[in-house]
């Protein structure tokens, strides 16, 4: 049964998608007794409103057994799995050729409270941390790794791309990215990555002022956007790097959940009426 009692609650049919992928319990111990979608709606809610766990409401579970779940899952590799699979699904769905090209960005956020891979970027000039990511043409995360803030874009594509096997995508040819890619030795390590496979660089002309929609690239800057209307993305408030990416791959499962099955229309907000006071 599903309450809707909050915008980012699963549906029945987006439950369905999620739950056949959360692995069975397995060994000793005492029978689950906990609904797991109520703790998969908590951390929505969480990833999207951005609200610490003591502060969850208190129709879900309590805050430590979503954290329980949410931290068992991050280090069991079942979030990695369960965004995977989805993202295989909206693929075959909506693209179902073969990848050809990918898309590499970096996002500067502004820290709080972090305890590891904080530093200034001193181009954004935040004191903070770096999310460099790797997409492919319909915006789909294919990896993401999260660095101090002074670590350059082209360190973090190496980084980031290495988290990609080639193997699993034998057709790739272009890797696009903005002139920050064009150093560090990101062009070199592109050509070693897979043979046949470049670096094309896409990037503002010198007289463009304000946005510019850039072909092509204009994808992976609409991922930024997914994951900052997130609030608990918007800052890096996550103590460790693992998490940060824990909650990147959440809010990416929440849209691609949605994207599967989704939501039904909520009605458009209005302000009440102002109360008439009796003279």
């Amino acid at each position: 049964m599903n309450t809707n009692g909050y915008p980012t609650d699963t549906t029945d049919a987006q439950w369905e998608i999620i739950r056949e992928l959360i692995p069975t319990q397995r060994g000793r111990g005492r029978p689950r007794v906990v609904e797991l979608r109520r703790v998969i709606d908590a951390i929505f809610y969480i990833s999207r409103s951005g609200c610490q766990y003591r502060m969850l409401p208190r129709d879900f579970p309590p805050w430590n057994t979503v954290y329980y779940y949410f931290d068992k899952w991050k280090k069991d590799g079942t979030l990695a799995a369960i965004h995977d699979a989805l993202r295989g699904r909206v693929r075959d769905r909506d693209r179902p050729q073969e990848r050809t090209t990918a898309s590499v960005d970096s996002q500067s956020t502004d820290s709080h409270g972090t305890r590891e891979a904080r530093a200034f970027d001193g181009g954004k000039k935040l004191d903070g941390r770096k999310r460099h990511l790797v997409v492919d043409s319909l915006g789909l995360l294919l990896a993401v790794v999260v660095t101090a803030g002074n670590v350059s874009d082209g360190a973090g594509g190496i980084a980031s791309l290495s988290e990609v096997d080639p193997d699993d995508y034998p057709k790739m040819a272009t890797i696009f990215g903005d002139r920050a890619y064009e150093k560090a030795g990101f062009p070199e390590f592109v050509e070693g990555w897979k043979a046949g496979c470049r670096l094309n660089v896409i990037a503002r002309k010198e007289d463009d002022e304000g946005f510019v929609k850039l072909p092509v690239r204009w994808v992976v800057e609409r991922t930024n956007a997914w994951l900052t209307k997130n609030r608990r993305l918007c800052r890096s408030y996550e103590h460790t790097t693992s998490s940060e990416v824990a909650y990147i791959r959440i809010a990416m499962i929440h849209r691609m959940a949605r994207r599967l099955s989704p939501s039904p229309a909520q009605s458009p907000f209005r302000y009440k009426r102002p109360m008439k006071i009796a003279a």
